[in-house]
Parts: structure tokens; sequence; C-alpha cells
């Protein structure tokens, strides 16, 4: 009877393959107590200088690059940065207003 109520689908596990396809996805592997802290007056802590993340490479203008986590605050007086949807950090780039093209790549 539950084969009927299904409509006969089975079901199959899901399987995370982000690491399988992409190096450092979290930015984890980077540890900010290592890297220089950047702070503003305004706000405090906009994060921590990273140019090129662990299994990526940044290049391209030169923009704003930043390690940072859930309490960091934009380089632009916006506000908080974001919050985090996986792990603790997330990479910052802001290229402004600036022309040209930045690329994230992985290594």
């Amino acid at each position: 009877m539950a084969a009927c109520l299904t409509g006969g689908t089975a079901l199959h596990a899901q399987t995370d393959v982000t690491d399988a396809y992409l190096k450092n996805p979290s930015f984890e592997a980077d540890n900010p107590s290592s890297l220089s802290a950047v702070n503003n007056d305004a706000d405090g802590l906009r994060g921590y200088t990273l140019t090129n993340p662990t299994g990526w490479t940044i290049s391209g203008t030169t923009v704003t690059e930043l390690l940072i986590t859930k309490d960091c605050y934009t380089d632009n007086n916006f506000g908080l940065a974001t919050s985090i949807a996986d792990g603790n950090y997330a990479y910052y780039l802001r290229m402004g207003w600036s022309t040209g093209y930045t690329s994230v790549k992985q290594n």
C-alpha cells in the first residue's frame, strides 16, 4: 500500500559532494587569528585581510578582499556584511565603482 501512496517512486539518500568538486568551499581553511584585522572607527571589525584564500586564486582589478564572519561590517558603511549560511566564514570581495574585472577561480 505504501508504494501506491508514494507513486511507486524509490527514495534515495542524498550525498553532499561539495568537497569532491570544491577546495575550501566555506573558507574554513583560513584562520583569522593568523591574518591582519581590518577595523573602522564607525562600525568596528570589517574582516581580515586575505588576498588569496586557500585553494582559490583572485585576480584582476584591485578590490577589497576580506575573510569575514557574521559579525563583520561592510567596508562601505552599509551595515553587517552577511549572514553566513554554511560554516563560520565567507569571502568578501568588493570592486566598488572601478572599471575592470575580478575573477575567482579554484587552483
